[in-house]
């Protein structure tokens, strides 16, 4: 099994397009209940120069791909690729043709809503901020939910941005020691007490794109100390944003505080505390002490061992605070001018008595201060990487349709891998995707209307909009194929292996002195050993792979494999091979499936086994009465699933880029696993072979149908 479907769990179609009256825009209209999506541009229809547009929002569960990665049903990233399915809508309109659509990550969570009307677009969606009261549900072109208005008309769309701004006066981002500043400040932090860089693996565990360490508080009088400076003269706009982690939760743990050595009351400055005491970060500007002007509460809810991205952003007198791009807390106004006259603490209090007992115990990374611009003013989604990282690429993919009535079948792996690790963790939030026209269509002159696809509303099985996994788990062993080396090709490797299985489970040998290995020899007593070119084995759970080079011309060997102290843990005969050389073309072959049933339950995952034999193998009364007739091996085989009834293709051949439905083989020949779950029950299906053989690909004729109950 090498397939996995993930069906949408959210879509709906957003859109400016005029209404019948070609005076008012549906800006405000939601689609969300509506079987179908659609994309399109119509260019000059209300005015010599109007554009309309309608754009997908789709979205798919992240949480069901980890668990099956985290279960071993697809496998590790960079193993896997994901593939974003839409299937084409046929439609009494005009089909658009030669055009692009792009894929994209939405970067702001959406709501679905309930609307259904896309001729009149009489649904309204929720009602978002300032002008936008639709009074409705669900995303519009304005709006991505309910109070919450899109940065940007039409949704906000593509890589997450690594925000940078000029006026950024401190940066620690824990790269190495010394620790020092990135900004253009070039401050110099003295460090005092134990304050490392931390290099655990552990501890940095998928935040690849923010560098393998950061900055490691213990909560005893660590912390990093910055000499007065008028980059802490704060009047204005600022941001104040930090990648934190704590190891625990029992007490106060001070962010950043001004230095109080030569000044008495309140130290003048910026001072945020997580407060253990009101489960919140306890922000206090200035040198008033009291509320509501110098100090303000901002309650949340966080955990130990966990990264949190946080910003606190004070613009036009209005300071928010937000963990993870969400606002914790409400807006606080403030106007205070802070000045930080003896400098900054970064990692303890102001009080020099209390030093130890509000220091931070945890870590820091991407440590910055913003002093001049809010960064942020709306929720956002948190940094991907680190400030200085050139654009990640993979974040928007691209289909072209040249008939205008293909499906979208595009690669998407790079958004899903993202997606899987999660913001803090070096990816970012899964808000789902934005499908619309390439931006030199939509901003062309020319209309293209319109592309139609099936919602998850459809009634079709086969029919819904899905993220498909597709990977090779194909397995090749050559027991039954193992030749010896010859100069008729370069490559000569035999693949063999064993599986070590305890109560059902593949484990890893735990007595295995060092690594294993095979050896050969001419007979069972093993008195003579057989030198190998080429032995390499390969454990992984419990599987011990070998790929070897054997020359000999022995029709038969014997196989130890042992590990480095000589205990044996598995032996075998093997049936050598020689090659030689053809004149003839590929060998036609005759294929049949031993062990196929009529039908099959949808819960299942069948194992079908293939019997193959040359065509015109005539045997004779003696080959059939005294032998167990053996099965031919091809080792490029590939197997395609149709629906009977109207010849609809549900898994096609995968034998291009990534082979998904190739077929694997041992010694009892070929074979492939089926997850019944992919197909839709009460029909009947037909499996078809493909095979490559020295270089030319052949349909079999010989199909093998079932169904599925």
């Amino acid at each position: 099994m090498s397939i996995r479907r993930y069906n949408a769990d959210a879509d709906t179609t957003i859109t400016n397009a005029y209404k019948a009256n070609l005076s008012t825009r549906a800006t405000g209209s939601n689609m969300g209940e509506s079987d179908i999506l659609e994309v399109f541009n119509i260019y000059a229809q209300a005015s010599s120069s109007s554009s309309e547009m309608a754009r997908v929002l789709i979205k798919f569960p992240t949480d069901s791909i980890s668990t099956d990665r985290t279960s071993g049903i697809i496998p590790a990233s960079g193993t896997v690729s994901f593939f974003l399915k839409l299937y084409n809508a046929e439609h009494p309109y005009t089909t658009p043709t030669n055009f692009t659509i792009d894929v994209s990550s939405v970067t702001r969570e959406w709501d679905e809503g309930h609307g259904l009307d896309m001729e009149d677009y009489s649904d309204m969606g929720a009602t978002g901020q300032g002008v936008n009261t639709f009074g409705g549900t669900g995303a519009s072109w304005n709006v991505a939910s309910a109070g919450v208005d899109w940065s940007t008309e039409g949704g906000d769309y593509g890589q997450a941005p690594i925000i940078t701004s000029t006026d950024t006066v401190l940066l620690l981002q824990g790269n190495g020691t010394p620790i020092i500043d990135s900004s253009t400040s070039a401050h110099t932090p003295a460090v005092t007490g134990n304050v490392q860089i931390e290099t655990d693996a552990a501890i940095n565990a998928g935040r690849e794109n923010f560098g393998s360490s950061c900055i490691k508080f213990d909560g005893t009088g660590d912390y990093l100390s910055l000499s007065d400076s008028s980059d802490w003269t704060i009047a204005g706009d600022f941001t104040i944003d930090f990648w934190i982690r704590f190891n625990h939760l029992s007490k106060d743990h001070c962010i950043i505080a001004p230095k109080m050595l030569n000044q008495s009351g309140y130290a003048d400055g910026l001072r945020l505390i997580w407060s253990f005491n009101n489960l919140s970060w306890h922000l206090h500007s200035g040198t008033t002490p009291t509320l509501p002007q110098g100090n303000a509460l901002f309650p949340d809810a966080i955990s130990t061992d966990t990264w949190y991205h946080v910003a606190l952003v004070r613009k036009s007198n209005v300071v928010k605070l937000y963990r993870d791009g969400v606002q914790k807390g409400t807006n606080f106004s403030n106007t205070d001018a802070t000045n930080a006259p003896d400098g900054i603490w970064i990692g303890r209090n102001w009080y020099d008595i209390n030093a130890h007992l509000d220091s931070l115990d945890g870590y820091l990374d991407e440590f910055r201060i913003t002093n001049g611009t809010a960064l942020w003013d709306s929720p956002f989604t948190p940094p991907i990487a680190e400030v200085g990282t050139p654009p990640l690429s993979g974040y928007t993919a691209s289909s072209t349709f040249e008939d205008g009535d293909e499906d979208l079948d595009v690669d998407i792996t790079a958004i899903v891998e993202n997606w899987i690790l999660g913001s803090g963790n070096g990816g970012f939030a899964n808000h789902g995707l934005m499908i619309k026209l390439n931006s030199t269509f939509e901003s062309g002159t020319t209309s293209f209307y319109t592309k139609k696809f099936f919602g998850r509303g459809t009634e079709f099985f086969y029919k819904q909009p899905t993220v498909e996994a597709r990977w090779n788990n194909s397995e090749a062993d050559d027991r039954a194929n193992f030749y010896s080396k010859s100069n008729l090709r370069t490559n000569n490797n035999n693949v063999i292996s064993i599986k070590n299985y305890v109560d059902g489970v593949l484990t890893n040998i735990p007595s295995l002195s060092g690594s294993m290995t095979i050896k050969f020899y001419e007979t069972s007593a093993k008195a003579v050993e057989v030198s190998s070119e080429s032995v390499s084995v390969v454990e992984s759970s419990g599987v011990y792979k070998a790929t070897v080079v054997v020359e000999t011309l022995l029709s038969q060997l014997y196989a130890s494999w042992q590990d480095a102290g000589g205990t044996e843990y598995h032996t075998e005969s093997i049936t050598v091979k020689q090659r030689k050389a053809s004149s003839s073309a590929a060998p036609t072959y005759v294929t049949a499936i031993k062990n196929l049933k009529k039908s099959y339950s949808d819960d299942e995952i069948a194992r079908f086994r293939l019997f193959i034999r040359l065509k015109d193998w005539s045997p004779t009364i003696y080959n059939v009465a005294t032998k167990e007739l053996q099965t031919e091996v091809v080792e490029s085989a590939y197997y395609k699933i149709v629906r009977v009834t109207d010849e609809l293709t549900v898994i096609d051949y995968g034998k291009d880029t990534i082979e998904y439905t190739k077929l694997s083989y041992d010694s009892g020949g070929c074979y492939f696993d089926l997850d019944m779950s992919l197909l839709e029950t009460g029909w009947a299906y037909r499996i078809e072979f493909m095979y490559k053989v020295n270089g030319e690909t052949r349909q079999q004729p010989e199909t093998f149908k079932f169904r599925v109950e």
